[in-house]
């Protein structure tokens, strides 16, 4: 259905010439679909899917104000992955300042986004059919090295007119550019690429009102070759969607996700004086935590310990966790962490985040054992509040014991049988996103055993 309406033909309502710039404000927040036949020396190898998807957001409203956000990277697989759950292979920091006509000027480049200066708007109104050009830059990682490179591109452009996509107003540009690229022109880019060629069609759609692009269909066909190794080609298109993020302080998948844990109405926390919920602490020093990855208690634990982390059947989720429709509490800088369940919610600029510490796995292994059942029955009642087709990026954290290779191993695999649980409780794996930290992000030092089981944790975030 997208591609039919990228493929439309325009109905241009008015031949007078009309403004064509930027004006947008909100949220800088994109994904980009590519879909590539690859090539090894011109041997056909398959096809390539390749997801990325970031979120950045203005650190004040103040002009020329700086942008900082994450781009998630998703595993490149050679098969349709559309009804799996997709593994994130990194999460890339940036940060930029946003001109008045969108042009975007770099702070931390990591190589995202992956289109600068893309689309160009013209100096003044335009009829269909009036052309323009522009230097823009795309950058480039073929062989996926993490050491991103940019090449140059002069990009004609060309109106084709005003049409309505998805009941929004929009305005159609065709772009076309050539990438040419020879070894050394980037100093700071991928030293074993030694030329790139290339040839890029691409269909934009803008909002008539902001300018704001809505989504970019790019067909490319690129080739790569290297001073070492076989030669790279990707023949196909990328689909560039940009959206307006949820403003956190509204996002109802918070307010859900709150009204879920708290049991549909148990009893509440007590407020503070700013009416914000008080999510209990971390257990008092000396009270016992349980080791995730140690052995499971002999014995059910006596009733309102800190090691039970079981649910009745038929019970509550969380009953007195979280108050229903509570207002949303500020992100700390180590989330609260309830005796009662293990669970906290955070809200984050990425989106309201859940924080499971202590589930219990086999020691050193990535299952989970039965007495999590009830806990995992109540994470997935919470999710399957959420409104909407939101997607849940998993993430899984260890504590800083032994190999480092081996912990992000863990918590890859952790984070993934997670989402195995999941999938199990109903909710369908395509909405999922997984990923391991490893020891990579502790929420305490890794001194005593408390502190270690409080930076074992599982994260779930529900995306914008």
């Amino acid at each position: 259905m997208i591609l039919a309406a990228l493929a439309a033909a325009a109905a241009p309502l008015a031949a007078q010439p009309v403004p064509l710039s930027y004006a947008g404000t909100d949220s800088y927040v994109i994904t980009e679909k590519s879909d590539w036949s690859r090539y090894e020396d011109g041997r056909y190898l398959g096809h390539v899917y390749r997801e990325v998807r970031g979120r950045m957001e203005p650190e004040s409203s103040l002009p020329d104000a700086v942008w900082k956000g994450d781009f998630l990277v998703f595993e490149e697989t050679l098969r349709d992955s559309s009804a799996a759950a997709r593994r994130v292979d990194d999460q890339v920091p940036a940060a930029f300042r946003m001109g008045a006509d969108g042009s975007i000027r770099m702070i931390l480049d990591n190589g995202f986004p992956g289109l600068r200066g893309f689309p160009a708007y013209p100096p003044g109104p335009v009829a269909p059919g009036d052309r323009w050009t522009a230097e823009g830059v795309r950058i480039v990682d073929p062989r996926n090295s993490g050491i991103p490179t940019r090449t140059r591109i002069l990009v004609e452009y060309e109106y084709r007119g005003e049409e309505d996509y998805k009941g929004i107003p929009v305005r159609r540009i065709f772009a076309k550019f050539a990438v040419r690229y020879r070894a050394g022109q980037d100093p700071k880019g991928d030293p074993s690429l030694r030329e790139a060629q290339g040839t890029h069609d691409a269909d934009i759609l803008v909002r008539a009102d902001t300018g704001r692009p809505v989504v970019i269909r790019d067909r490319l066909d690129e080739t790569f070759f290297f001073t070492s190794g076989p030669s790279l080609r990707h023949r196909g298109f990328t689909l560039i969607f940009y959206d307006a993020a949820v403003p956190r302080t509204a996002d109802p998948a918070s307010g859900a996700l709150r009204t879920a844990l708290a049991g549909g109405g148990g009893s509440a926390p007590a407020a503070s004086a700013d009416g914000a919920a008080q999510v209990p602490g971390p257990a008092p020093s000396g009270t016992s935590v349980p080791d995730p990855s140690g052995p499971p208690a002999s014995g059910a634990p006596p009733a309102g310990s800190t090691a039970s982390h079981g649910l009745a059947a038929g019970a509550p989720a969380f009953p007195g966790l979280l108050g229903a429709g509570t207002p949303a509490l500020p992100p700390p800088e180590t989330p609260a962490l309830d005796p009662a369940s293990g669970i906290a919610l955070e809200d984050r600029p990425e989106g309201p985040t859940l924080v499971a510490f202590g589930l219990r796995f086999v020691p050193d292994q990535d299952a989970l054992l039965p007495e999590e059942r009830g806990r995992l029955d109540g994470i997935a009642a919470a999710l399957k509040a959420v409104p909407g087709e939101r997607t849940f990026l998993v993430t899984g954290h260890t504590a800083d014991v032994g190999n480092p290779a081996g912990q992000k191993d863990l918590s890859i695999r952790r984070a993934k049988r997670v989402v195995d649980e999941l999938v199990a409780r109903g909710i369908p794996a395509s909405r999922f996103l997984f990923r391991g930290f490893g020891a990579e992000r502790p929420l305490a030092p890794n001194d005593n055993e408390a502190n270690r089981a409080r930076n074992r944790r599982v994260e779930i975030t529900v995306l914008n």
